[in-house]
């Protein structure tokens, strides 16, 4: 309710001033809704570029604790292998193509989840540029819509010479449509 009341004295001020023309008044009446209305948009940019760079960042660690989880698991089976081949002797000219098996095993277990993991992280990126679009498309939507009602406001105060109360009802009018979005 405030930040309202601020926002109808911010509308109110330029009308209530005594110097400039109607022109320059209404230029200084659009400057204040189209600057807050663009200060809105590049908010909400910015917080959806904020949770896409976290999410971006939480992928990414997890992407290096599965693979740093993976090497120790790795490095576990290398180690349970060769103390299994150490302590039999006959069989030593089998160890080779036993620990060759189990790494290539791991290394193909790996491999596959590095490309799921590229894979759900390429999904995800996508998702969010295509959210972001999104939201880029339907602010600009919601910009164009408020531009055009100035305008349409503006032509119509040009050609009816509207006396100052009903400026003043119109802007608060406007100011209100604004908070609504």
């Amino acid at each position: 309710m405030a930040k309202s009341r601020a926002k109808q004295k911010d509308v109110e001020a330029p009308v209530k001033g005594n110097g400039g023309d109607p022109e320059s008044r209404l230029r200084d009446i659009q400057n204040l809704l189209f600057g807050e209305q663009q200060s809105h948009l590049e908010d909400v940019i910015a917080e959806f570029r904020a949770a896409s760079d976290f999410r971006f960042n939480q992928l990414e660690k997890q992407l290096h604790d599965t693979v740093k989880e993976l090497k120790k698991e790795l490095e576990k089976h290398v180690r349970t292998l060769n103390k299994r081949i150490d302590s039999d002797g006959d069989k030593q000219s089998n160890r080779s193509a036993c620990i060759e098996g189990e790494l290539g095993d791991l290394d193909s277990r790996l491999e596959q989840f590095k490309a799921e993991t590229e894979s759900a992280h390429q999904a995800a990126e996508n998702q969010l540029f295509a959210e972001l679009r999104q939201l880029t498309e339907a602010m600009n939507e919601h910009f164009a819509a408020l531009e055009n009602s100035v305008q349409e406001n503006t032509d119509e105060l040009r050609h009816s010479k509207t006396d100052r109360s009903a400026l003043s009802t119109l802007l608060k009018q406007m100011a209100q449509q604004i908070d609504d979005l």
